[in-house]
């Protein structure tokens, strides 16, 4: 039954919905051992239109009372997808709203938090979550943990980013706390950047993040044991796309001359290969 929940058992939303929710109560009742399982969470959360509410809050609240060590971080996770996809779950809202507000940091609380802020950034792609996930993911700040930090930036996975006003809140917040930087996926960072900078679009803010991010994490761009130092041709690319346009050229410039005097190597490097880009 643990293998099924991975996957063969979300196939029941094709059946009779009476009798899938039916089933589905008769095996939580008599294989209880299944409960406490990342493919009982998973199922849970893929059957999440159809299956009893009620189910789904009596095993939020096992988990997050339970013994199970991920249990609380479960629980979390599905209270916030449901909070942002299903409405009037009245339950899910109010427990995602007592581990925003609790002043508490034990494990369990901390487990919590890092569960919201994972299904947060997950759907804050969807466009009907978008507004709810974005100011959840403002009222985490400040985070107290790496690991809360780096599933907050997991946002900016998001392919490609949106243009509008979420997207623009999430931008103004790494400028506002670029303390978060530090822990920012360079690959992914940067990419979600020069996606932005290809359509013209928030070449401001982005010059803007760049900055701090210079500013934060310059000795990682230098060092070449670093994923910043092995980016920083993309870093480059950019500096240098903002020059181009009217708007930033100033900023664009000054990124690059911030660029030179970090990591020369990878500078010349860079600009030599736009020069045989030109030449051909």
């Amino acid at each position: 039954w643990r293998c099924l929940c991975h996957h063969e058992l979300t196939f029941l939303v094709h059946t009779d919905k009476e009798r899938a929710i039916r089933f589905t109560e008769r095996l939580v009742e008599t294989q209880p051992a299944i409960l406490d399982s990342i493919g009982m969470v998973g199922f849970i959360a893929r059957a999440r239109d159809w299956i009893n509410p009620s189910l789904t809050h009596r095993l939020l609240e096992h988990w997050e009372s339970g013994t199970w060590v991920d249990g609380p971080q479960a629980a979390a996770e599905i209270a916030m997808l449901r909070y942002a996809l299903i409405q009037n779950d009245r339950y899910c809202k109010n427990l995602v709203e007592r581990i925003l507000n609790s002043a508490r940091n034990d494990e369990k609380y901390e487990s919590m938090r890092l569960g919201v802020t994972f299904l947060a950034a997950e759907v804050w792609r969807i466009p009907k979550s978008r507004a709810l996930a974005t100011n959840i993911l403002k009222r985490l700040l400040p985070l107290r943990d790496e690991s809360i930090t780096k599933a907050w930036l997991s946002v900016l996975h998001s392919h490609p980013l949106q243009v509008d006003i979420h997207t623009q809140a999430i931008l103004d917040t790494l400028i506002n706390n670029p303390e978060l930087l530090r822990h920012a996926d360079s690959h992914y960072f940067l990419d979600r950047l020069k996606e932005l900078l290809e359509t013209s679009s928030e070449c401001q803010r982005v010059c803007k993040v760049v900055t701090k991010l210079l500013i934060e994490c310059g000795e990682e761009i230098a060092d070449s044991r670093t994923a910043w130092f092995a980016n920083a041709g993309d870093l480059m690319n950019i500096a240098l796309t903002l020059q181009r346009l009217p708007e930033t050229r100033a900023c664009g410039l000054d990124l690059f001359e911030h660029l030179m005097d970090l990591d020369p190597y990878q500078s010349s490097q860079t600009l030599g290969e736009l020069d045989r880009r030109i030449a051909n």
